[in-house]
């Protein structure tokens, strides 16, 4: 990161493809293709997480699953496992909207088909690969509970002894249901066997891959069911306190999370061992990783679990920097940025500091303060990473069109200074020239990493952005066909990287 680049952000969910939801197959090639003609170096991905409520990537099963529902299911008549015949009903037209439930189904249903065909050696590839991924029995033997009790949560599941994860128990569970639990491992090593393959070759023509790691894990998740003593959960399972951000930009009342919050004092006596698996598992998945909501670290916002909102919490400290510390010594190289948005406090500009990782900005923050405002692209350092939005902002256009009168002609004088506006009024028709100026500006700016959600690339509606924080549903679905991905203007984003010296490899 300590040379000027460019990227694209664009969740797998988002490819297109033949299939309900965009996948590992050749439309990534593709759009890895098009990112290296166009000059940019990086493409940044959303977590690759089991998505859970609302299909969210950031509430998922596992902090280490990999979504089996980014399989490529041509490779599997390509190998064998299945016919043309049984992969057939998967093939259907979502182009502009991902399906995960469809996805889920007629994913599941034909590999399970994939995986009864399984030769002895190929089971004995899965059970290799699951005694070096020590998350993954946990992760499988969740799984199967949450088939065997219709989807309730691990708290309601009927016997003590699994609930309480009961070593011994938990053994024989998994010898009771060993051919689903096989399945489970099969789904994983399947995932990260394509993702490796993929990333390779993206590796190869020049690409590096940014991945996102949310700091929290879900409630229902096996990370808590087999690790309660590391999380703030008493001896009758409930949660002493939950995790949520104060009143922001995204919302007056907070955001109440209601993931469980960490015991970093237990997470301490154990060296911090889960929290080294899960940055060496994701080190293994991506090139560069962004860690969400980092100020955690530092400092949380913990709210009482009966509260409604998240306004009524508090600030408690994090492990700080010995938990880095720790992380340098285990590890050769951390290439990590931090997601460091929200409410500032002294406390975490001197832990960012410290720690020494690059920060964030986003320039849809910057046109409603003063010019010291730390967004707008005159204040950005070299060491920091641009974004024109995030995954939970607007995209460009929609944002533009939501501006007061007053944003946006502080940015229309920002980025066209000199422009003659008739009568000192803003014209609508002028919007694409303010935005398409705004990101030659950030193309310019100081900072080393650009990042641009691909929305904004086409200058893009409101129609077409990922999340809405706050809102239970209608995310996470957008979806691009290929004629979008076609249509990035690869002259115009290469003639600004060579100029800017943002060009790839």
């Amino acid at each position: 990161m300590n040379q000027r680049a460019s990227g694209v952000l664009l969740h797998i969910s988002s490819l297109p493809g033949p299939f309900s939801i965009g996948g590992f197959g050749p439309e990534a090639k593709a759009f890895g293709q098009s990112l290296v003609q166009a000059g940019f170096r990086y493409w940044q991905v959303l977590p690759f997480t089991v998505p859970g409520v609302g299909d969210s990537p950031y509430l998922s099963r596992s902090a280490f699953a990999g979504n089996p529902l980014f399989i490529d299911l041509r490779d599997l008549v390509q190998r064998g496992w299945v016919t043309e015949d049984e992969l057939s009903p998967a093939y259907t037209d979502a182009s502009k909207s991902a399906d995960y439930e469809f996805a889920r189904q007629i994913h599941q249903s034909i590999l399970r088909a994939a995986f009864e065909g399984l030769t002895d050696k190929e089971r004995n590839d899965v059970r290799r690969f699951e005694r070096h991924r020590p998350w993954l029995s946990d992760y499988a033997a969740f799984s199967v509970a949450l088939d065997v009790y219709n989807g309730e949560t691990w708290r309601e599941w009927p016997d003590l002894d699994l609930r309480s994860h009961d070593e011994e128990f938990v053994r024989e569970f998994i010898m009771d249901h060993q051919e689903d639990y096989d399945y489970y491992c099969f789904e994983q090593f399947l995932f990260y066997e394509q993702w490796q393959a993929l990333k390779r070759y993206l590796n190869d023509i020049g690409i590096l891959i940014i991945g996102d790691i949310p700091i929290y894990v879900s409630e229902n998740s096996s990370d808590v069911w087999g690790h309660r003593s590391l999380f703030q959960i008493d001896d009758q399972f409930k949660l002493r306190a939950v995790a949520g951000v104060p009143p922001d930009y995204f919302s007056s009342e907070g955001q109440l999370w209601g993931n469980p919050l960490y015991d970093w004092n237990a997470h301490e006596a154990e060296d911090f061992k889960w929290w080294a698996e899960r940055l060496s598992s994701n080190f293994e998945l991506y090139d560069l990783l962004r860690i969400d909501h980092f100020r955690a670290f530092s400092s949380y916002w913990s709210v009482p679990p009966d509260h409604k909102t998240a306004v009524m919490g508090q600030w408690v400290s994090g492990p700080g920097l010995k938990f880095f510390q720790k992380m340098r010594r285990k590890f050769d190289h951390l290439p990590i940025f931090a997601e460091d948005l929200g409410e500032e406090t002294q406390d975490l500009n001197q832990f960012l500091e410290e720690v020494g990782f690059p920060g964030m900005r986003v320039v849809q923050f910057a046109f409603d303060a003063t010019s010291d405002n730390k967004h707008r692209p005159h204040n950005y350092p070299a060491d920091c990473v641009v974004y024109s939005g995030t995954h939970d902002n607007d995209t460009l256009a929609g944002w533009y069109h939501r501006l007061s009168d007053h944003s946006k002609k502080l940015l229309c004088d920002y980025s066209l200074p000199g422009t003659h506006r008739e009568g000192g009024q803003i014209q609508e028709a002028s919007a694409n020239d303010v935005i398409e100026a705004l990101l030659a500006i950030l193309w310019r700016c100081h900072a080393n990493l650009l990042v641009v959600p691909f929305q904004d690339l086409l200058l893009m509606d409101s129609d077409r952005r990922m999340n809405i924080p706050g809102t239970p549903s209608g995310n996470w679905a957008v979806r691009f066909t290929q004629a979008e991905l076609q249509a990035i203007d690869i002259n115009k984003f290469s003639l600004w990287n060579a100029c800017f010296s943002r060009i790839g490899r």
